[in-house]
């Protein structure tokens, strides 16, 4: 392994600090034992300086531990703190190296082997706690024993050069062997440092599974809580090993319990109701067979005898071949909301029983109404014209008045058959082409004598080129005649017109040719809040209900759905005190149409 001048530095200086403590002793004990031999062979003096220099660079490495121990940045500055420890540890080993050597050169020649066994003794011993950091350890060992090497091999002795020769060799063997032991302790944290983290990493990854797992019981129990409320379950079916395996709420909504095993695809049909099975299994098959989605409903008929309608809606995953091997989906319960169908259903059927009834009084009941009105209504103009041939005027008024009501009653009840017509789809189309110049020239002399009644001026508003149109003659005069006999009843003393425009659609609307109608009037118009409902049979404004104003309300709901049968519409601005304008679109070429559904309101 590749190591750094730096590789887990921090850690190295830490333990040469916590392990040189007892190399300490052992300094003072060999530096006592030197001086203590030599008492008598040099001069005492010799011996107390060098054990006294020792015990100073002891009691300056002592002083250096514990300044190490009280920092609190020994761990940041530990390049620092690496090189306080060399300075002392070479300081050291040249105490020693030169020390030695000194008292070797004044002392005889057996002494000169002890002291050498010493420094060879303090070389070795260094090496476990300090080669950590080799580079320690060689500031220390290589000035502890070079001079002694040196001082041998000058002495020219046979014995001599064998002793520098074997400190020579024991040098370069503990610094091998240092170099060797560092790279083995850095490699060991590296190692450590990998475990710690792996260990880390392995804490870290089952604290995440254990949260997902915890995540996924929660999800799961929100979900088996939610089918619950939703009275809906899950399932799957293994094709292959034809193994079906369901929710709890699945199982619930069967009759199972909840923890029911799996089962096979014939035991999930026997659930089915015996009318709905046959058509439920040919569709899942087919559905399989051609591998794509199917949804259906069906009864299941429970244990106790109750009757449920489930919706199952499912989904099939196939494989490279694209034959179908898993099918998933849900099944729904859905009883309530086919109730609740079934008799929105009868009340559809019963509604559309009383409307036929209702259309099929009403035309019998116009026609029954209509025989004595047209008889009341002529044998009052047969009195009147009598009355004035016999000189019996004063009658006149009130014969004037049966006529008027008789006519007035004969309208509303023309009205109630057209509505009826359209209701029950029997007002059909005549269509025609229409000359528009001609056609409104007619409609203006019919409607002049009601315009004038309140002083009101009508004005026509027509190009004389204005062209033909193919509809519905019929209706579009019972169309404008509604508008126009409106705006002459809310306008008194004001003006009523009557304009027609021709216009065609832009090309990105298709280009087709329509008739405009547009009717003004400048009587009481119709509020804000009643624009959105004008248009709705027997609804009528505001400002038309009070008693001075007759009427059903069932002109403009006419006036929709005949625009509609026509394939146009109806529009109408209007504010309260200022009038109204409605406006009819009308296409040139009508076409054949059944006529809409009308909504009468309550």
């Amino acid at each position: 392994m590749a190591l750094g001048r730096h590789t887990f530095l921090a850690e190295r200086v830490r333990l040469v600090f916590s392990d040189s403590w007892a190399s300490l002793p052992i300094n003072v004990i060999n530096a006592g034992v030197v001086a203590f031999v030599h008492r008598d062979v040099l001069p005492l003096h010799v011996p107390l300086i060098w054990l006294a220099f020792i015990l100073s660079i002891v009691a300056l490495r002592v002083a250096l531990y514990l300044w190490y121990r009280r920092s609190a940045t020994a761990e940041a500055d530990a390049t620092v703190w690496a090189r306080r420890l060399m300075a002392v540890l070479l300081l050291t080993g040249l105490g020693w190296g030169t020390g030695g050597v000194a008292m070797m050169s004044m002392s005889p020649q057996n002494y000169q082997v002890l002291i050498a066994f010493v420094l060879g003794g303090m070389a070795a011993g260094g090496m476990p706690s300090l080669s950590r950091i080799f580079t320690a350890y060689a500031v220390y060992a290589v000035p502890l024993l070079v001079p002694a090497i040196v001082y041998f091999a000058l002495q020219g002795s046979e014995l001599a050069i064998s002793v520098a020769a074997m400190g020579t060799l024991l040098l370069v063997f503990l610094l091998a062997m240092g170099r060797r032991q560092e790279s083995n302790i850095v490699d060991s944290m590296s190692i450590a440092r990998e475990n710690r983290n792996l260990v880390r990493d392995l804490r870290r990854e089952i604290a995440e599974r254990e949260e997902v797992e915890l995540q996924l019981r929660h999800r799961e129990n929100t979900l088996a809580h939610a089918q619950r409320i939703a009275r809906m379950g899950s399932w799957e079916w293994d094709i292959a090993n034809d193994r079906i395996t369901s929710s709890p709420e699945n199982s619930r909504l069967f009759g199972r319990s909840e923890d029911a095993p799996p089962y096979d695809f014939q035991k999930a049909m026997q659930a089915i109701h015996p009318d709905d099975r046959q058509r439920v299994e040919t569709l899942i098959r087919k559905a399989v067979s051609e591998s794509r989605a199917y949804s259906c409903d069906y009864r299941i008929a429970l244990a106790d005898g109750e009757e449920r309608v489930i919706f199952e809606q499912a989904d099939i995953t196939s494989d490279d071949t694209g034959r179908a091997v898993l099918v998933t989906g849900i099944n729904l319960d859905i009883t309530d909301r086919y109730r609740a169908q079934e008799r929105l259903r009868r009340a559809m059927q019963e509604a559309e029983a009383a409307s036929d009834a209702k259309s099929q009084f009403l035309a019998n009941m116009s026609h029954e109404l209509r025989t004595p009105l047209n008889a009341i209504i002529g044998y009052s103009e047969i009195l009147k014209e009598d009355a004035a041939a016999h000189d019996a005027r004063s009658f006149v008024p009130d014969l004037e008045k049966i006529n008027l009501a008789g006519r007035h009653l004969l309208e509303l009840i023309n009205d109630v058959l057209n509505l009826s017509r359209i209701e029950a789809g029997r007002a059909e189309l005549v269509l025609e082409v229409i000359d528009v110049a001609a056609f409104a020239n007619e409609v203006a002399a019919t409607v002049q004598p009601l315009v004038s009644q309140n002083g009101n001026r009508f004005l026509l508003d027509c190009p004389p080129a204005i062209g033909n149109i193919r509809s519905d003659v019929t209706k579009l005069r019972q169309i404008l005649y509604n508008l126009l006999s409106n705006a002459a009843k809310f306008t008194e003393n004001g003006e009523i017109r009557l304009r027609i425009s021709r216009f065609t659609d832009d090309a990105e609307l298709g280009g087709a040719e329509w008739i405009r109608f547009t009717v003004c009037d400048t009587g009481i118009g119709i509020p804000a809040e009643d624009l959105e409902t004008v248009f709705m049979a027997f609804e009528r404004s505001e400002a038309g209900r009070g008693s001075r104003y007759d009427g059903t309300g069932l002109g403009l709901a006419i006036c929709r759905h005949y625009c509609d049968m026509l394939g146009g519409a109806i529009s109408v601005e209007s504010a309260a005190g200022r009038g109204s304008e409605f406006v009819v679109r009308l296409p040139v070429h009508a076409q054949q149409k059944q006529a809409a559904d009308v909504l009468i309101a309550k």
